[in-house]
């Protein structure tokens, strides 16, 4: 059957029309996708800081979930160029412990359930109905402010237990906690040896050959330097020790061969010490010697904290508190007790109202210390478990900036510091990033430039944080470093312009302080009077 005319030109008609149309599209896809790349090649690469904070044995700290938790602790991120990096880092410590316990929880299969959690909301509600009530003086005026302000006092502990629930997460991990600690408290058994080694002081006398001797000036040694130069130092204390037993004078080689420059002089004498100051100055292996060496004769070397230790303790004796002494006595006749203040002066033997003689020990003080020390204990324990968590633990700082106060603060390694607060200020400065300040960073460069002696430096790094902030602690550290350069004039239009911004009244004690050494006693005094007022007006008329 043939088409008509008017048929064909129309089905041409929709065929063209839609051939063009899908040509059209097609076409406008592929100048679209060739102009994209091409501006995506083009554009420069902006740096952004790591979306992950850290890392604690695999487990991720991300940087949404870490800003969250600033702004909470920090009520809206409020920062001062000095200290903000340094409030950023504890707060990272505090989520790295919190992570650390719940990996431990683990570990020991400690879980929190729902009944515990709501065990604890009920428990802190107590406590804080019982404080509550020891705030009015009878029953009757507690019941009615009850009545007044919530209806009921079933509607008081309603309210307090809403409230608790919104901090239902820590509660959760104060619990989970509170669980770790009694695991850690059943291993902890306390002796009467450990009561006498709480109360155990001796007076000593020690010769040291520290680690630095061989270390040459070593700011950061490596492992393999640290051991040489212990080794060193031991050789180096039997060759003393030698010495000691030919013949020689403890005191006059002490005079002569030891680096503890504070008791060289006085013959190595520390004085009197207790174990724990012991272990915690010099370590465990000079303590646990300072207990146990007889008296008057000089160790063998010690490897210490610090040096190799050769000690000679000159006395030993052992302070325990007046209620070890104490004691309770029951006559089981007339059933009175009495308590005797000091059993090494007074050992009653017949009751002092009947004069019977069976009597016995109802109480002794001497539990009561048992029980001090046991809580000691347990105490130095949960820390020491904490320490050991921390210490084992695999910890890696990804945000640069929290990596370099690390290596700033504890590391000691100023120039790892400052190459990652650099690499910090590469997003810091080219984007607005929540929480990210470049002149807290910039603060940071300029004191390690301070301290490595390069004033210019510093001066141009704290004058590029304040076209960032014009925070007068930075004003401050500039008029300091104009001072010492003898730019007085400039250093004085800097202390004009910090006076006119602070907020903090203890900049006016420094500020004060620069003035004075410019020779501007007026303007010195006229600060130290403003810190006065600045400080009663925040603290009151108390201060």
């Amino acid at each position: 059957m043939s088409m008509s005319l008017r048929r064909l030109r129309r089905f041409i008609r929709i065929r063209v029309v839609r051939t063009t149309l899908w040509l059209s599209i097609f076409f406008i896809f592929l100048i679209g996708t060739f102009v994209s790349f091409g501006t995506i090649r083009r554009a420069p690469l902006r740096p952004t800081p790591p979306s992950i904070v850290a890392k604690v044995n695999g487990w991720k700290i991300m940087r949404n979930d870490f800003d969250e938790r600033l702004r909470n602790e920090l009520s809206g991120g409020a920062h001062d160029v000095r200290t903000w990096v340094a409030i950023k880092h504890s707060v990272l410590d505090r989520v790295i412990d919190e992570i650390l316990l719940r990996q431990a929880a683990r570990k020991y299969r400690v879980r929190v359930s729902r009944r515990d959690i709501h065990k604890r909301i009920d428990e802190i509600v107590n406590e804080r109905i019982a404080a509550q009530r020891r705030e009015f003086r009878t029953l009757k005026e507690f019941t009615d402010w009850v009545r007044n302000n919530f209806g009921s006092l079933n509607a008081y502990r309603a309210k307090m237990r809403d409230e608790l629930l919104d901090y239902r997460g820590a509660i959760e991990l104060q619990t989970l906690q509170d669980k770790l600690r009694k695991i850690v408290e059943s291993e902890v058994k306390v002796t009467d040896e450990d009561v006498r080694d709480e109360y155990c002081r001796v007076r000593l006398k020690h010769i040291q050959v520290s680690y630095d001797r061989f270390m040459k000036g070593k700011a950061n040694p490596s492992p393999e330097e640290r051991e040489k130069a212990a080794k060193l130092a031991e050789e180096r204390a039997e060759k003393i020790l030698e010495q000691l037993r030919g013949g020689k004078s403890f005191e006059e080689l002490a005079k002569s061969e030891s680096d503890d420059t504070a008791t060289a002089g006085k013959g190595g004498d520390l004085g009197w010490l207790d174990l724990r100051q012991l272990s915690a100055m010099y370590g465990d292996e000079i303590a646990k010697a300072a207990k146990g060496t007889p008296v008057g004769k000089p160790t063998t070397p010690l490897r210490g904290i610090t040096g190799y230790h050769i000690i000679k303790v000159e006395e030993r004796k052992f302070e325990f508190p007046p209620e070890y002494y104490k004691a309770r006595y029951r006559c089981t006749s007339c059933r009175h007790q009495w308590e005797v203040r000091d059993t090494r002066k007074e050992k009653p033997s017949a009751c002092p109202k009947c004069n019977g003689k069976k009597i016995k020990v109802v109480w002794r003080g001497s539990k009561e210390v048992l029980n001090d020390v046991r809580r000691k204990m347990v105490d130095r324990a949960w820390f020491e478990f904490q320490n050991r968590l921390r210490s084992e633990a695999k910890i890696e700082l990804i945000d640069p900036e929290l990596a370099a106060y690390r290596a700033e603060t504890y590391e000691g390694d100023r120039e790892k510091a400052l190459r990652l607060y650099k690499r910090a200020l590469r997003y810091a400065e080219t984007m607005e990033e929540p929480l990210v300040f470049p002149a807290a960073i910039l603060y940071r460069v300029g004191s390690l430039y301070e301290s490595r002696g390069k004033k210019e430096l510093a001066l141009q790094t704290y004058r590029r944080a304040l076209s960032y902030d014009e925070d007068p602690a930075l004003r401050l550290r500039i008029a300091a470093i104009l001072k010492e350069q003898g730019k007085r004039d400039e250093a004085l239009r800097e202390l004009k312009k910090a006076s006119e911004a602070i907020s903090d009244p203890y900049d006016r004690l420094e500020l004060a302080r620069l003035y004075e050494e410019l020779g501007m006693k007026k303007e010195a005094e006229q600060q130290r009077k403003l810190f006065q007022t600045e400080l009663k007006e925040r603290f009151g008329s108390s201060m």
